[in-house]
Protein backbone atom coordinates (compact mmCIF):
# COMPACT_ATOMS: atom_id res chain seq x y z
CA UNK A 1 0.00 0.00 0.00
CA UNK A 2 2.03 2.87 -1.26
CA UNK A 3 1.49 6.49 -0.44
CA UNK A 4 2.34 9.34 -2.70
CA UNK A 5 4.60 12.28 -2.20
CA UNK A 6 4.13 14.76 0.58
CA UNK A 7 2.93 17.36 -1.97
CA UNK A 8 -0.18 15.37 -2.85
CA UNK A 9 -3.42 17.05 -1.84
CA UNK A 10 -6.86 15.54 -1.30
CA UNK A 11 -8.53 15.58 -4.69
CA UNK A 12 -10.76 12.57 -4.26
CA UNK A 13 -14.38 13.16 -5.20
CA UNK A 14 -15.42 10.41 -2.79
CA UNK A 15 -13.41 11.42 0.28
CA UNK A 16 -15.87 13.81 1.92
CA UNK A 17 -18.86 11.54 1.17
CA UNK A 18 -16.67 8.86 2.80
CA UNK A 19 -16.37 10.93 5.99
CA UNK A 20 -20.10 11.67 5.92
CA UNK A 21 -20.95 7.99 5.59
CA UNK A 22 -18.46 6.83 8.20
CA UNK A 23 -19.09 9.36 10.97
CA UNK A 24 -22.18 11.54 10.45
CA UNK A 25 -24.81 9.50 8.63
CA UNK A 26 -25.09 7.11 11.63
CA UNK A 27 -25.71 10.07 13.96
CA UNK A 28 -28.35 11.88 11.94
CA UNK A 29 -29.98 8.87 10.27
CA UNK A 30 -32.65 8.62 12.96
CA UNK A 31 -33.73 12.25 12.49
CA UNK A 32 -34.21 12.06 8.71
CA UNK A 33 -37.48 10.55 7.37
CA UNK A 34 -37.23 7.21 5.57
CA UNK A 35 -38.98 6.16 2.40
CA UNK A 36 -42.17 4.11 2.64
CA UNK A 37 -42.52 2.01 -0.49
CA UNK A 38 -44.90 -0.47 1.07
CA UNK A 39 -44.66 -4.15 1.89
CA UNK A 40 -41.97 -6.17 0.15
CA UNK A 41 -39.86 -3.21 -0.98
CA UNK A 42 -36.93 -2.20 1.27
CA UNK A 43 -36.99 1.36 2.54
CA UNK A 44 -34.06 3.78 2.53
CA UNK A 45 -32.92 6.36 5.05
CA UNK A 46 -30.08 8.84 5.27
CA UNK A 47 -27.44 6.15 5.85
CA UNK A 48 -28.44 4.19 2.74
CA UNK A 49 -28.59 7.34 0.61
CA UNK A 50 -25.12 8.40 1.80
CA UNK A 51 -23.82 4.90 1.07
CA UNK A 52 -25.14 5.09 -2.48
CA UNK A 53 -23.70 8.59 -3.03
CA UNK A 54 -20.30 7.51 -1.72
CA UNK A 55 -20.30 4.35 -3.87
CA UNK A 56 -21.04 6.33 -7.02
CA UNK A 57 -18.38 8.95 -6.23
CA UNK A 58 -15.90 6.17 -5.41
CA UNK A 59 -16.56 4.63 -8.83
CA UNK A 60 -15.81 8.02 -10.41
CA UNK A 61 -12.48 8.16 -8.54
CA UNK A 62 -11.70 4.66 -9.80
CA UNK A 63 -12.48 5.61 -13.40
CA UNK A 64 -10.31 8.74 -13.10
CA UNK A 65 -7.57 6.55 -11.58
CA UNK A 66 -7.42 8.72 -8.47
CA UNK A 67 -7.76 5.66 -6.24
CA UNK A 68 -4.70 3.47 -6.51
CA UNK A 69 -3.32 0.81 -4.24
CA UNK A 70 -2.30 -2.82 -4.02
CA UNK A 71 -5.27 -5.02 -3.23
CA UNK A 72 -3.24 -8.24 -3.51
CA UNK A 73 -2.70 -8.19 0.23
CA UNK A 74 -3.89 -11.46 1.79
CA UNK A 75 -6.31 -9.59 4.07
CA UNK A 76 -8.12 -7.99 1.13
CA UNK A 77 -8.21 -11.34 -0.66
CA UNK A 78 -9.64 -13.03 2.44
CA UNK A 79 -12.25 -10.27 2.74
CA UNK A 80 -13.21 -10.60 -0.92
CA UNK A 81 -13.63 -14.38 -0.66
CA UNK A 82 -15.65 -14.00 2.55
CA UNK A 83 -18.01 -11.46 0.96
CA UNK A 84 -18.37 -13.74 -2.10
CA UNK A 85 -19.12 -16.72 0.18
CA UNK A 86 -21.82 -14.75 2.01
CA UNK A 87 -23.39 -13.82 -1.32
CA UNK A 88 -23.36 -17.44 -2.49
CA UNK A 89 -24.93 -18.56 0.80
CA UNK A 90 -28.04 -16.53 0.00
CA UNK A 91 -28.75 -19.18 -2.64
CA UNK A 92 -29.17 -21.94 -0.05
CA UNK A 93 -30.65 -19.70 2.66
CA UNK A 94 -34.21 -19.65 3.97
CA UNK A 95 -35.15 -16.56 1.93
CA UNK A 96 -33.11 -17.17 -1.21
CA UNK A 97 -32.29 -14.24 -3.46
CA UNK A 98 -35.13 -12.02 -2.26
CA UNK A 99 -35.19 -8.22 -2.28
CA UNK A 100 -34.59 -8.07 1.48
CA UNK A 101 -31.66 -10.49 1.27
CA UNK A 102 -30.06 -8.44 -1.52
CA UNK A 103 -30.48 -5.24 0.47
CA UNK A 104 -29.03 -6.83 3.60
CA UNK A 105 -26.04 -8.18 1.70
CA UNK A 106 -25.28 -4.91 -0.09
CA UNK A 107 -25.39 -2.62 2.95
CA UNK A 108 -24.08 -5.09 5.53
CA UNK A 109 -21.25 -6.76 3.60
CA UNK A 110 -20.55 -5.26 0.18
CA UNK A 111 -20.35 -1.54 1.00
CA UNK A 112 -18.15 -2.02 4.11
CA UNK A 113 -15.84 -4.10 1.88
CA UNK A 114 -15.71 -1.31 -0.72
CA UNK A 115 -14.98 1.17 2.08
CA UNK A 116 -11.88 -0.70 3.22
CA UNK A 117 -10.75 -0.96 -0.43
CA UNK A 118 -10.84 2.82 -0.71
CA UNK A 119 -8.68 3.51 2.34
CA UNK A 120 -5.22 2.75 0.82
CA UNK A 121 -5.95 5.25 -1.94
CA UNK A 122 -7.00 7.96 0.50
CA UNK A 123 -3.84 7.42 2.54
CA UNK A 124 -1.79 8.78 -0.36
CA UNK A 125 -2.43 12.16 1.25
CA UNK A 126 -0.50 12.49 4.50
CA UNK A 127 -3.26 14.67 6.03
CA UNK A 128 -5.88 11.94 5.85
CA UNK A 129 -5.00 10.29 9.16
CA UNK A 130 -5.29 13.60 11.01
CA UNK A 131 -8.61 14.33 9.29
CA UNK A 132 -9.94 10.90 10.25
CA UNK A 133 -9.02 11.41 13.90
CA UNK A 134 -10.62 14.87 13.97
CA UNK A 135 -13.92 13.64 12.55
CA UNK A 136 -13.89 10.53 14.73
CA UNK A 137 -13.49 12.76 17.80
CA UNK A 138 -16.33 15.07 16.74
CA UNK A 139 -18.57 12.07 16.04
CA UNK A 140 -17.79 10.46 19.41
CA UNK A 141 -18.31 13.74 21.26
CA UNK A 142 -21.80 14.10 19.78
CA UNK A 143 -22.77 10.49 20.49
CA UNK A 144 -21.25 10.45 23.99
CA UNK A 145 -22.91 13.70 25.08
CA UNK A 146 -26.26 12.50 23.71
CA UNK A 147 -25.79 9.23 25.58
CA UNK A 148 -25.01 10.86 28.91
CA UNK A 149 -27.89 13.33 28.46
CA UNK A 150 -30.33 10.47 27.82
CA UNK A 151 -28.97 8.58 30.82
CA UNK A 152 -29.14 11.55 33.19
CA UNK A 153 -32.65 12.44 32.00
CA UNK A 154 -33.89 8.85 31.96
CA UNK A 155 -34.60 9.14 28.24
CA UNK A 156 -32.82 6.01 27.05
CA UNK A 157 -34.22 2.90 25.44
CA UNK A 158 -36.08 0.38 27.56
CA UNK A 159 -34.71 -3.13 27.98
CA UNK A 160 -35.84 -6.26 29.80
CA UNK A 161 -39.52 -5.43 30.26
CA UNK A 162 -38.79 -1.79 31.10
CA UNK A 163 -36.68 -2.66 34.12
CA UNK A 164 -33.66 -0.94 32.55
CA UNK A 165 -33.38 2.36 30.76
CA UNK A 166 -30.13 2.61 28.84
CA UNK A 167 -28.87 5.32 26.52
CA UNK A 168 -28.32 4.54 22.86
CA UNK A 169 -27.89 8.11 21.51
CA UNK A 170 -29.04 7.87 17.88
CA UNK A 171 -27.62 4.42 17.05
CA UNK A 172 -30.68 2.54 18.27
CA UNK A 173 -28.85 0.07 20.51
CA UNK A 174 -26.96 0.70 23.74
CA UNK A 175 -24.39 -2.05 23.19
CA UNK A 176 -23.69 -0.88 19.63
CA UNK A 177 -23.11 2.65 20.89
CA UNK A 178 -20.72 1.44 23.61
CA UNK A 179 -18.75 -0.72 21.17
CA UNK A 180 -18.57 2.11 18.62
CA UNK A 181 -17.20 4.50 21.25
CA UNK A 182 -14.64 1.98 22.57
CA UNK A 183 -13.52 1.27 19.00
CA UNK A 184 -12.25 4.85 18.75
CA UNK A 185 -10.42 5.01 22.08
CA UNK A 186 -7.11 3.47 20.85
CA UNK A 187 -7.13 5.87 17.90
CA UNK A 188 -7.40 8.84 20.26
CA UNK A 189 -4.61 7.48 22.45
CA UNK A 190 -2.46 7.05 19.33
CA UNK A 191 -3.22 10.61 18.22
CA UNK A 192 -2.32 11.99 21.65
CA UNK A 193 0.95 10.10 21.60
CA UNK A 194 1.80 11.33 18.08
CA UNK A 195 0.39 14.84 18.69
CA UNK A 196 -1.78 14.57 15.58
CA UNK A 197 -4.63 16.57 17.09
CA UNK A 198 -4.88 19.02 19.98
CA UNK A 199 -4.17 17.03 23.14
CA UNK A 200 -6.66 18.90 25.33
CA UNK A 201 -9.45 18.32 22.78
CA UNK A 202 -8.75 14.58 22.71
CA UNK A 203 -8.53 14.32 26.51
CA UNK A 204 -11.93 16.01 26.80
CA UNK A 205 -13.24 13.63 24.13
CA UNK A 206 -11.98 10.60 26.06
CA UNK A 207 -13.63 11.89 29.24
CA UNK A 208 -16.93 12.36 27.39
CA UNK A 209 -16.59 8.92 25.79
CA UNK A 210 -16.27 7.44 29.28
CA UNK A 211 -19.43 9.25 30.39
CA UNK A 212 -21.21 8.14 27.24
CA UNK A 213 -20.33 4.50 27.86
CA UNK A 214 -21.59 4.80 31.44
CA UNK A 215 -24.85 6.06 29.95
CA UNK A 216 -25.23 2.88 27.90
CA UNK A 217 -24.91 0.74 31.07
CA UNK A 218 -23.27 -1.83 28.79
CA UNK A 219 -21.23 -4.47 30.59
CA UNK A 220 -19.12 -5.22 27.53
CA UNK A 221 -18.70 -1.50 26.86
CA UNK A 222 -17.50 -0.68 30.37
CA UNK A 223 -15.19 -3.70 30.57
CA UNK A 224 -13.60 -3.18 27.14
CA UNK A 225 -13.24 0.57 27.79
CA UNK A 226 -11.10 -0.17 30.84
CA UNK A 227 -9.26 -3.03 29.10
CA UNK A 228 -8.36 -0.79 26.16
CA UNK A 229 -6.44 1.66 28.34
CA UNK A 230 -4.67 -1.10 30.26
CA UNK A 231 -3.74 -2.97 27.08
CA UNK A 232 -2.51 0.13 25.25
CA UNK A 233 -0.24 1.37 28.03
CA UNK A 234 1.02 -2.17 28.74
CA UNK A 235 2.01 -2.74 25.11
CA UNK A 236 3.81 0.59 24.77
CA UNK A 237 5.47 -0.14 28.15
CA UNK A 238 4.43 3.16 29.65
CA UNK A 239 4.04 1.82 33.17
CA UNK A 240 3.61 5.19 34.85
CA UNK A 241 0.56 5.87 32.66
CA UNK A 242 -0.60 2.30 33.27
CA UNK A 243 -0.54 2.86 37.05
CA UNK A 244 -2.29 6.22 36.62
CA UNK A 245 -4.94 4.60 34.42
CA UNK A 246 -5.51 1.86 37.00
CA UNK A 247 -5.94 4.43 39.79
CA UNK A 248 -8.25 6.73 37.80
CA UNK A 249 -10.35 3.93 36.30
CA UNK A 250 -10.62 2.12 39.64
CA UNK A 251 -11.84 5.29 41.32
CA UNK A 252 -14.30 5.97 38.51
CA UNK A 253 -15.43 2.34 38.60
CA UNK A 254 -16.15 2.46 42.33
CA UNK A 255 -18.28 5.58 41.83
CA UNK A 256 -20.11 4.17 38.81
CA UNK A 257 -20.87 0.90 40.59
CA UNK A 258 -22.70 2.87 43.28
CA UNK A 259 -25.36 3.66 40.69
CA UNK A 260 -28.16 1.12 41.15
CA UNK A 261 -28.79 0.48 37.47
CA UNK A 262 -25.08 -0.25 36.89
CA UNK A 263 -24.77 -2.39 40.01
CA UNK A 264 -27.82 -4.40 38.94
CA UNK A 265 -26.24 -5.08 35.55
CA UNK A 266 -23.17 -6.55 37.26
CA UNK A 267 -25.06 -8.45 39.95
CA UNK A 268 -24.69 -12.19 40.30
CA UNK A 269 -28.29 -12.76 39.24
CA UNK A 270 -27.84 -10.71 36.06
CA UNK A 271 -24.60 -12.51 35.17
CA UNK A 272 -26.18 -15.94 35.82
CA UNK A 273 -29.15 -15.01 33.64
CA UNK A 274 -26.77 -13.89 30.90
CA UNK A 275 -24.77 -17.13 30.95
CA UNK A 276 -27.90 -19.25 31.03
CA UNK A 277 -29.26 -17.44 27.99
CA UNK A 278 -25.95 -17.75 26.13
CA UNK A 279 -25.85 -21.48 26.89
CA UNK A 280 -29.27 -22.08 25.39
CA UNK A 281 -28.32 -20.04 22.30
CA UNK A 282 -25.19 -22.15 21.80
CA UNK A 283 -27.12 -25.44 22.13
CA UNK A 284 -29.66 -24.31 19.56
CA UNK A 285 -26.87 -23.15 17.25
CA UNK A 286 -25.19 -26.58 17.41
CA UNK A 287 -28.48 -28.29 16.56
CA UNK A 288 -29.07 -25.99 13.57
CA UNK A 289 -25.47 -26.42 12.37
CA UNK A 290 -25.73 -30.23 12.35
CA UNK A 291 -27.93 -29.98 9.26
CA UNK A 292 -25.13 -28.39 7.21
CA UNK A 293 -21.81 -28.02 9.05
CA UNK A 294 -19.56 -27.32 6.04
CA UNK A 295 -21.45 -24.58 4.18
CA UNK A 296 -23.93 -23.59 6.91
CA UNK A 297 -27.62 -22.78 6.70
CA UNK A 298 -27.12 -19.70 4.57
CA UNK A 299 -27.66 -15.97 4.95
CA UNK A 300 -29.52 -15.19 8.23
CA UNK A 301 -29.74 -18.92 8.90
CA UNK A 302 -29.69 -18.74 12.69
CA UNK A 303 -32.38 -16.08 12.72
CA UNK A 304 -34.78 -18.10 10.57
CA UNK A 305 -34.18 -21.63 11.87
CA UNK A 306 -34.06 -20.70 15.58
CA UNK A 307 -37.83 -20.23 15.40
CA UNK A 308 -38.20 -24.01 15.52
CA UNK A 309 -36.61 -24.08 18.99
CA UNK A 310 -37.70 -20.77 20.56
CA UNK A 311 -41.10 -20.33 18.97
CA UNK A 312 -39.88 -17.10 17.39
CA UNK A 313 -36.85 -15.97 15.45
CA UNK A 314 -33.92 -15.06 17.72
CA UNK A 315 -30.47 -13.60 17.28
CA UNK A 316 -27.65 -15.78 18.64
CA UNK A 317 -26.10 -12.84 20.57
CA UNK A 318 -22.74 -14.32 19.57
CA UNK A 319 -21.21 -13.29 16.24
CA UNK A 320 -18.92 -16.32 16.09
CA UNK A 321 -21.82 -18.71 16.56
CA UNK A 322 -23.95 -16.77 14.07
CA UNK A 323 -21.21 -16.94 11.44
CA UNK A 324 -20.60 -20.64 12.03
CA UNK A 325 -24.29 -21.49 11.71
CA UNK A 326 -24.91 -19.22 8.72
CA UNK A 327 -21.79 -19.87 6.65
CA UNK A 328 -20.44 -23.15 8.01
CA UNK A 329 -16.85 -24.08 8.72
CA UNK A 330 -15.71 -22.57 5.41
CA UNK A 331 -17.26 -19.18 6.10
CA UNK A 332 -16.15 -19.25 9.74
CA UNK A 333 -12.50 -19.74 8.73
CA UNK A 334 -12.73 -16.74 6.39
CA UNK A 335 -14.48 -14.71 9.09
CA UNK A 336 -11.75 -15.39 11.63
CA UNK A 337 -9.18 -14.31 9.04
CA UNK A 338 -10.66 -10.79 9.22
CA UNK A 339 -9.29 -10.54 12.77
CA UNK A 340 -6.39 -12.97 12.91
CA UNK A 341 -4.50 -11.78 9.81
CA UNK A 342 -4.13 -8.16 11.03
CA UNK A 343 -3.43 -9.35 14.58
CA UNK A 344 -0.64 -11.55 13.30
CA UNK A 345 0.72 -8.63 11.26
CA UNK A 346 0.54 -6.27 14.19
CA UNK A 347 2.21 -8.61 16.68
CA UNK A 348 4.91 -9.49 14.14
CA UNK A 349 5.64 -5.84 13.45
CA UNK A 350 5.61 -5.05 17.15
CA UNK A 351 8.11 -7.79 17.96
CA UNK A 352 10.40 -7.27 14.96
CA UNK A 353 10.49 -3.49 14.70
CA UNK A 354 13.76 -1.92 15.70
CA UNK A 355 13.84 0.77 18.39
CA UNK A 356 14.11 3.35 15.58
CA UNK A 357 10.75 2.28 14.08
CA UNK A 358 8.59 3.78 16.81
CA UNK A 359 5.79 4.77 14.42
CA UNK A 360 5.40 1.16 13.24
CA UNK A 361 5.36 -0.11 16.81
CA UNK A 362 2.80 2.42 17.96
CA UNK A 363 0.55 1.67 14.99
CA UNK A 364 0.79 -2.05 15.78
CA UNK A 365 -0.16 -1.42 19.41
CA UNK A 366 -3.12 0.66 18.24
CA UNK A 367 -4.26 -2.12 15.90
CA UNK A 368 -4.07 -4.71 18.66
CA UNK A 369 -6.01 -2.56 21.12
CA UNK A 370 -8.68 -1.95 18.46
CA UNK A 371 -9.12 -5.57 17.41
CA UNK A 372 -8.93 -7.55 20.67
CA UNK A 373 -11.66 -5.60 22.56
CA UNK A 374 -13.83 -5.70 19.43
CA UNK A 375 -13.40 -9.47 19.22
CA UNK A 376 -14.39 -9.78 22.88
CA UNK A 377 -17.50 -7.70 22.24
CA UNK A 378 -18.35 -9.77 19.16
CA UNK A 379 -18.61 -12.83 21.40
CA UNK A 380 -21.42 -11.34 23.44
CA UNK A 381 -23.03 -8.69 21.22
CA UNK A 382 -25.99 -9.55 19.05
CA UNK A 383 -25.60 -8.95 15.31
CA UNK A 384 -22.55 -6.71 15.77
CA UNK A 385 -21.02 -7.88 12.48
CA UNK A 386 -24.31 -7.09 10.76
CA UNK A 387 -24.00 -3.43 11.72
CA UNK A 388 -22.14 -1.50 8.98
CA UNK A 389 -21.83 1.45 11.38
CA UNK A 390 -19.36 -0.60 13.45
CA UNK A 391 -17.82 -2.90 10.85
CA UNK A 392 -17.03 -0.15 8.34
CA UNK A 393 -15.07 1.79 10.94
CA UNK A 394 -13.36 -1.38 12.15
CA UNK A 395 -12.19 -2.23 8.62
CA UNK A 396 -10.92 1.31 8.07
CA UNK A 397 -8.87 1.16 11.26
CA UNK A 398 -7.54 -2.31 10.42
CA UNK A 399 -6.23 -1.02 7.10
CA UNK A 400 -4.75 2.14 8.62
CA UNK A 401 -3.06 0.67 11.68
CA UNK A 402 -2.37 -2.98 10.85
CA UNK A 403 -1.82 -3.06 7.07
CA UNK A 404 -0.63 0.37 5.97
CA UNK A 405 3.11 1.05 5.94
CA UNK A 406 3.86 4.78 5.76
CA UNK A 407 6.79 5.36 3.37
CA UNK A 408 9.88 7.29 4.53
CA UNK A 409 8.72 10.59 3.03
CA UNK A 410 5.46 10.56 4.96
CA UNK A 411 5.49 11.58 8.60
CA UNK A 412 2.52 10.76 10.81
CA UNK A 413 3.82 12.97 13.60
Amino acid sequence: MNAGSSEEKIRFISFYPFLLLLFYAPIFNVWVPKTDFGRGIPDFGLYEVCAIIWTLSFCVDLMLKRIRGSFRDIWFINMAVYVWWVFMSIGWSFEGYSMNAFRGFIFTYLIPFFICLAVPGYLRDKKVLKILVNHAAICCLILALLSFYQFSRNLGMHYESDREVRAAATLGNANLLAIFLVLNVPVFLFAIKKRLVNKFFLLVTLLCVGLGIVGTVSRKGLITFVATFLLFFSLIKNYSMLVLAVIVLTGAGVYVMQQKIVADRFSGAAIDREFKGKGSMIKVGIEILKESPVVGRGFAGYWHYSKKFFGRSEDAHNNYLTTLVNYGVVGFALFMGIFLIPLWRAFSRLLKSSPQEQDAKLMSVTAITIILPFMASAYAAGALMHSPVATSLLFVYVVVFALWKPPPDISIA
